[in-house]
């Protein structure tokens, strides 16, 4: 069974097929895809399409916070403003006739890890992905751990004074303001 794994960034859409084992057939990269749905399922469509015939299914990344047994996008993340409440399996299933499955881009990156990376070996762990902004993700029983709201493991949004949500501080704005005066020395 070969897979088109689509991980939609802040900046770029990586992609690639992989097989069962894991083994990456190919893979490349396009801008990312912020202004619109459509323009977000475009993007989708045409990378089935390039592959088609050759995958079975859809594997889906994405920042924010995301039910993944709905697929639905519930908030937060780069893509918020663009598919906000949709279902994205669902809308992706609709124009590339193929299944899909959704997940966080850091629970992702803690699944793949789990699964033949790192923490194969181990029952728990925890993964940090550092991109255009911060994602992570919670290997609980060798299992992605999502927890009640989906928030689990997730570095995105930090509390700083536990108890007073109004201190609540997004870490991806922290590193990205701290990581502006490094780019611009280049």
């Amino acid at each position: 069974m070969k897979i088109l794994a689509l991980d939609f960034g802040g900046s770029s859409v990586k992609y690639g097929v992989i097989d069962e084992n894991a083994t990456l057939l190919t893979s490349g990269k396009r801008p990312a895809p912020l202004n619109s749905a459509n323009e977000f399922l475009d993007t989708a469509e045409k990378l089935c399409h390039e592959f088609k015939g050759a995958i079975e299914g859809i594997g889906i990344s994405l920042p924010g916070n995301i039910d993944p047994d709905s697929g639905v996008l519930l908030g937060s993340g780069v893509y918020d403003e663009i598919l906000h409440g949709c279902s994205i399996t669902e809308m992706v299933h609709d124009r590339c006739g193929l299944p899909a499955a959704v997940e966080n881009d850091g629970k992702c990156g803690a699944l793949s890890e789990a699964w033949k990376g790192s923490l194969a070996d181990v029952d728990d762990g925890i993964v940090m992905i550092l991109g255009s902004g911060i994602a992570g993700g919670l290997i609980k029983d060798h299992r992605v751990h999502s927890g009640k709201g989906f928030n689990a493991g997730e570095f995105s949004y930090t509390v700083c004074r536990p108890g007073d949500y109004s201190m609540m501080s997004c870490a991806t704005m922290a590193v990205g303001a701290s990581a502006s005066p490094i780019s611009s020395a280049k």
